[in-house]
């Protein structure tokens, strides 16, 4: 993506702009303003696109040529269609914002599993040495018997404790672990080809889906509100999309009202799509999409998503707080069972 394509992106620059022909300034004019005022690639669009409209240009054609991305290109079409552009351009810049808010909560959850995981390696790598230093040191007063694996009178062994020292001793035993962190790194980024693969896992793909349907069903409202009709709304929100899987699936759904198919029907015949929302906008289209209900729908979801992510990361952190304790336990009761045995010889 070109740095135009991203300034276009960019919610404060809609929004200034929009301010601003709210106080009755030119279009031109307020985005050579904001281009005087601003710096980086958003003062470089706005310088740009306040020259093609001085030279005859309308706001959709001045964006069109720097090769801004659909769904903006359309959302600004769509205002100056409808004779309010300051309205058109804050809902684009709240639009805008939706997105890149969920994309960062999503982006920020999804490495909280992966910042775990590296620390619980970190302390799998210290147990394991510490292992290894009180075996050595107290080998070295027991000299008469070097194995680590020694009887202790009684209950307690160290056995088992001796295996996982061998276990993590092994250099192949870390390069699987680091292989199996770096699959976990591109599953849940969808990295390297696995954004197909991860819409698939159970609990991360039902998720990913919901999270990206909001910004679907937003969008969606907002073009259907200024007449556009339905299976062109779907098929340009679908670009608002950062996983190119689910954008794949609602761009089917779009192709399936291209063909005469309602909404909920098109929608359900998606297996990995939620059939309960499928419901809901089948309902909503019966009732011809009044008062915002594709929105409301998105409201729905989000406060639903939300609590997903709530639980999800308790659920990590009580898996870390598991494994932590395990560590500890492990680690306290070797060091017991070889003072056991050191002062038994005593």
């Amino acid at each position: 993506m070109t740095a135009s394509q991203q300034a276009a992106q960019t919610p404060s620059l809609w929004r200034q702009t929009a301010a601003m022909l709210n106080l009755g300034a030119p279009p031109p004019e307020a985005l050579k303003r904001i281009g005087a005022t601003s710096s980086g690639p958003e003062a470089r669009l706005a310088r740009t696109l306040a020259e093609a409209m001085e030279r005859g240009s309308t706001l959709t054609e001045a964006v069109q040529k720097e090769g801004a991305p659909d769904i903006v290109l359309a959302s600004i079409r769509v205002s100056e269609n409808s004779g309010d552009l300051v309205h058109g351009l804050d809902n684009l810049a709240t639009l805008l914002d939706g997105t890149l808010e969920r994309t960062a909560t999503w982006r920020t959850t999804m490495a909280y599993p992966q910042m775990l995981a590296v620390g619980l390696t970190v302390l799998v790598l210290v147990i394991s040495r510490s292992l290894w230093l009180v075996h050595n040191m107290l080998a070295t007063f027991t000299a008469r018997d070097t194995t680590f694996g020694f009887q202790q009178p009684g209950w307690l062994s160290v056995t088992v404790a001796s295996h996982v020292e061998q276990v993590l001793g092994s250099i192949w035993t870390w390069i699987v672990l680091g292989i199996l962190l770096l699959l976990a790194h591109l599953l849940l980024t969808g990295r390297a080809g696995f954004d197909s693969v991860r819409t698939r896992v159970p609990v991360v793909g039902n998720w990913l889906v919901r999270v990206e349907m909001i910004g679907w069903l937003q969008w969606m409202d907002w073009f259907i509100e200024n007449g556009r009709p339905l299976a062109e709304s779907a098929r340009i929100a679908a670009a608002s999309c950062t996983s190119p899987a689910v954008r794949t699936l609602l761009e089917r759904v779009a192709d399936r009202l291209d063909s005469g198919t309602h909404l909920g029907a098109a929608f359900a015949a998606e297996p990995s799509l939620p059939p309960l929302i499928a419901w809901l906008l089948e309902r909503a289209e019966t009732a011809e999409f009044h008062n915002h209900l594709l929105a409301s729908i998105a409201d729905l979801i989000e406060r639903d998503t939300e609590s997903t992510r709530i639980t999800f990361i308790c659920t990590m952190e009580r898996l870390s707080v598991l494994a932590l304790g395990c560590g500890a336990a492990l680690m306290a009761t070797d060091m017991y069972a070889h003072f056991c045995v050191l002062f038994s010889r005593m």
